[in-house]
Parts: structure tokens; sequence; C-alpha cells
């Protein structure tokens, strides 16, 4: 889970933590692929090189040091950036929140990539002026970013037609990196 920086500037400027964010959102992604696919992930350690070692503490204070073999498959997440705009009628505002990201599968030992597509996801909420409400922006950013990692979770273990039109840039064309990819995840499950 990777953010660039003008997704990074929106996040400390609703005075959130970004590396909080960053371990947050990348375990719940991990937790939804796990769920639908059925399959044991090394979850995301911010600070542990994949292929290095993850130190266990116990209760007892006895130590143990866990060595990680270098991964078969490399999931990636980055987003790219946020956008939110209000756009006032009659009787009501419309806030329309953006999220853009792009998400990539790939084996490390060969570097052959299997999936890189820019994907997106985009909530419009209704505010009657009557009710004189103000939605905090970062709040419903977070909540959409939340729903794109649902969906992008679901399309990687089962592609649909729904996803690909209307939350992958390359629509339809980006069917065959979520096929591939859904192939590598369900080979996990051997």
């Amino acid at each position: 889970m990777t953010f660039k920086s003008e997704a990074q500037a929106v996040i400390t400027n609703a005075q959130k933590d970004l590396h909080s964010v960053q371990i947050q959102l990348a375990q719940i992604l991990e937790s939804l692929i796990a769920e639908k696919a059925g399959v044991s992930l090394v979850p995301h350690t911010t600070g542990e090189a994949i292929g290095g070692k993850m130190s266990l503490k116990f209760t007892d204070g006895s130590f143990f040091e866990l060595r990680l073999p270098p991964p078969d498959f490399a999931l990636t997440f980055t987003v790219r950036g946020f956008a939110t705009k209000n756009i006032e009628a009659n009787s009501h505002f419309h806030d329309i929140y953006r999220v853009t990201a792009t998400v990539g599968l790939k084996e490390p030992s060969t570097g052959h990539v299997y999936l890189n597509e820019d994907i997106y996801n985009t909530q419009i909420q209704t505010r009657h002026k009557s009710t004189a409400i103000k939605v905090a922006a970062w709040e419903q950013q977070h909540k959409t970013l939340q729903e794109l990692l649902a969906l992008t979770a679901e399309a990687l273990v089962s592609p649909s037609k729904d996803f690909l039109n209307h939350h992958a840039t390359q629509g339809s064309n980006a069917k065959a990196g979520f096929i591939q990819s859904k192939r590598v995840i369900e080979s996990l499950k051997k």
C-alpha cells in the first residue's frame, strides 16, 4: 500500500497519520482477498522486508525469529489521488468523491507482470440545503477508498464485467490482467 504525493497531501491535510492509514488499508485489502479467495497471505509489515525476518515475542518473555522466504507473488496497491467536487442545485448539493489507484500483481523472481491497472471509484452524496449538514471530505474519501479496496479484492478473485466497465480505466481491455490475477490467486490454494 503506497500513496503518490497528491494522495499523501490529502491524508496529511486531514490531520491523519499517513503510516497508520497505510497499515490499516493494507490490512483491509489483505483480509478481503484472503477471505474471498480462501488463501493465506503474508501480512503487510512496514519496515520488514519480505524475505527478511519477523520477530515474535511471547508473554513469557521468550523470543522467536521467523525467516520468511522470498515472495512468490507481490500485490501492489498505489493510491494516486483523491478528488472532491461539490455541485449546487436549487434545493440540494451533490458532493462527488473520487479515488484513483493502481493495482498490480507481479512475480518478483522473474519480473513477470500479471496485472498493472489504473482503477477508480466514485461516490455521490446528496445533501438537502434545508438540513445544513456539513460533511468532512476525508471521511467520505476514506469510505470511497475502502469501497474500492472491497471491489478490487472481489475483482482479483472473480473479475466481473461491471467492475471492469465502472472501475477499471481500460474498461473491458483490463479483463486479461484480472483473469491472470485470478489464476495466480487460485494457484495459491494448491
